[in-house]
């Protein structure tokens, strides 16, 4: 990525950031507590759709790793790609959504619950309950928040009525998309691990691992 794409796409990211620290700064103000930080991992079950500019920013992530650490990022990407993968393929009418789609297309609410309540399957950056690339996260996962108890957020819980987000959480998400529609200048939209796997194809990191085991053995 050229150095003033990442620069700008980073300083979209503090903009994104700002959002969010003045309606929890309100929040707050109001007597309401932010449930979601450090620990709490509910949320890194659910199915994240990321646009490319934001899987390119996780890949560059990934490659920035020492070699060993990287290559743990590498497995756990691909082997959540080909299940997200396989989850899609195994019905007809949503197929297409194993590969990248535009920004208006929308996945089937089954998707989404599928993913969460039947796959059971962690972001693969996911790593100790926290995010190992917390600073290259995507805005959706930077716009998640939550006043109601953590527990409300598992895919255990047997009342989900008192899941809660506050109506100032809401117009934020919405205040945000045309700052994420002015970073999507790319257009391709997928899941979160899928894309993030081929953007690192892209840029040849998996062959190159492919390459390094060969002269290894």
């Amino acid at each position: 990525m050229a150095e003033s794409k990442k620069q700008n796409f980073h300083h979209i990211f503090t903009i994104i950031d700002n959002m969010v620290d003045k309606v929890a700064c309100d929040l707050t103000a109001q007597g309401e507590t932010i449930s979601c930080g450090k620990g709490c991992s509910h949320c890194c079950y659910l199915l994240v759709e990321i646009s490319h500019e934001e899987a390119t920013e996780l890949a560059q992530w990934v490659l920035r790793q020492p070699q060993e650490k990287m290559d743990q990022f590498l497995d756990k990407i691909e082997s959540s790609a080909n299940d997200t993968r396989s989850m899609l393929l195994s019905k007809s009418e949503w197929a297409k959504f194993s590969n990248p789609w535009d920004y208006e297309s929308d996945l089937p609410d089954e998707v989404y619950d599928e993913y969460f309540y039947g796959k059971s399957r962690p972001c693969p950056f996911l790593d100790g309950g926290s995010c190992a690339a917390y600073e290259s996260r995507p805005t959706p996962c930077r716009l998640h928040m939550v006043t109601t108890d953590p527990s409300e957020c598992s895919r255990e819980s047997t009342d989900v009525t008192e899941h809660e987000v506050q109506d100032e959480i809401e117009e934020l998400q919405d205040e945000a998309a045309p700052v994420i529609s002015a970073m999507a200048r790319d257009g391709r939209w997928g899941q979160l691990a899928l894309l993030t796997y081929d953007v690192l194809c892209e840029h040849g990191a998996y062959a190159a691992r492919s390459n390094r085991v060969k002269n290894a053995a």
